[in-house]
């Protein structure tokens, strides 16, 4: 684990301010909800009639450690 204190990440926001930063891959096979997955992970949100993704997508979550004022970015 990697320690990115005060790194900021220019894909999403600027300004915003991370102590650690994952890159996790998902794969699988076709139309087994990989992109809901990440839709549900990053923004709560479950698409019931989801398209076909092509190619790559991204998505980011930052979220606080318990009991720390350290930040997780994946």
């Amino acid at each position: 684990m990697s320690n990115l204190s005060g790194v900021s990440n220019a894909v999403n926001d600027p300004n915003e301010q991370f102590d650690y930063f994952y890159k996790i891959i998902v794969i699988g096979d076709e139309y087994v909800g990989k992109t809901n997955f990440l839709l549900r992970i990053s923004k709560n949100y479950y698409d019931p009639n989801p398209k076909t993704t092509y190619g790559v997508e991204f998505e980011f979550k930052t979220v606080p450690l318990p009991d720390s004022n350290q930040k997780v970015k994946a």
